[in-house]
């Protein structure tokens, strides 16, 4: 089963980690990723605060490589997700490059969790889940650049999204509810205004503590970096009383599948995710 896919920049970079990790999801369940021949960058996160056309060509070019390429995008990255759909919306809607001889953009675009929480990959993974992570108590973590706006990115479920939480339930966890799935972390800022993240976050991990959740997970690399590296800090603080390993959701279906290739990956983390899961009894 080919699947067209489209990595973004930091996932080549910053967050490899989270790239190997897709791979060798998609390795196990037999699925091939397919990369738009010759994509770039789409101009997130600052393209579009200095100038807003350049930065949804520079998203439309890379949907006409798909469209190009015959292929359906499926994107890891929450804030590329975010530009492509609406660098899809203003070609189709003629906000830019209107007229008859305008690039073709129509490829159904995905995000990572949506697609992994799909009816066929789910039965993928069922088929080979083992009791890893039975019983452990999961919170999920959308942030503010997959469901939102809706009428940019359609989603239905804007407020309580639940694709994250249909993987862990078929990895045999417990979903842990919470009413901050969606809420901001301070993503970009994390280096220009650290006194603002270190308020978003710690409020987060406040909301945490009061559920019990032993692990969360997310889908955006940019939310997995704020919630992982501001942990020392808010410890030292007395915001939080202990370290929380904050796994892709990629990272939790590798354990569930008894995979240990993982270990490589989560120990790039900050946080010593490792540490933390063993002494859950997690193996790894």
């Amino acid at each position: 089963m080919k699947v067209g896919y489209y990595p973004g920049c930091s996932l080549e970079a910053s967050a490899r980690n989270y790239e190997l990790s897709i791979e060798r999801v998609f390795h196990l369940l037999d699925m091939q990723l397919v990369e738009p021949t010759g994509w770039t960058c789409c101009g997130s996160s600052s393209g579009h605060s200095i100038d807003a056309d350049f930065s949804l060509a520079l998203a439309g070019r890379n949907l006409t490589l798909a469209a190009r390429d015959k292929l359906d995008l499926v994107v890891p990255c929450a804030l590329c997700y975010n530009r492509l759909k609406h660098a899809q919306k203003a070609f189709e809607e003629g906000e830019i490059g209107k007229g008859k001889n305008g690039p073709e953009t129509k490829v159904h675009i995905q995000d990572i969790a949506s697609f992994l929480s799909s009816k066929e990959v789910l039965e993928k993974i069922r088929a080979r889940v083992t009791p890893a992570l039975k019983g452990r108590k999961i919170i999920t973590y959308y942030g503010c650049q997959v469901d939102r706006p809706p009428k940019v990115t359609g989603s239905k479920e804007y407020e309580n999204p639940k694709t994250m939480d249909k993987l862990v339930e078929a990895l045999g966890a417990e979903v842990v509810d919470w009413s901050f799935k969606t809420s901001c972390c301070g993503g970009g800022l994390a280096v220009a205004r650290r006194d603002i993240v270190l308020v978003l976050v710690g409020k987060l991990f406040k909301k945490m503590a009061l559920t019990g959740a032993e692990i969360v997970a997310v889908s955006c690399q940019m939310c997995q970096a704020n919630l992982d590296m501001y942990q020392k800090e808010l410890l030292s603080q007395g915001v939080i009383t202990r370290f929380i390993p904050i796994l892709y959701i990629t990272d939790l279906i590798l354990l569930a599948l008894g995979d240990r290739e993982v270990a490589q990956y989560i120990s790039m983390n900050m946080v010593d995710a490792p540490g933390l899961l063993r002494n859950m009894g997690v193996a790894i």
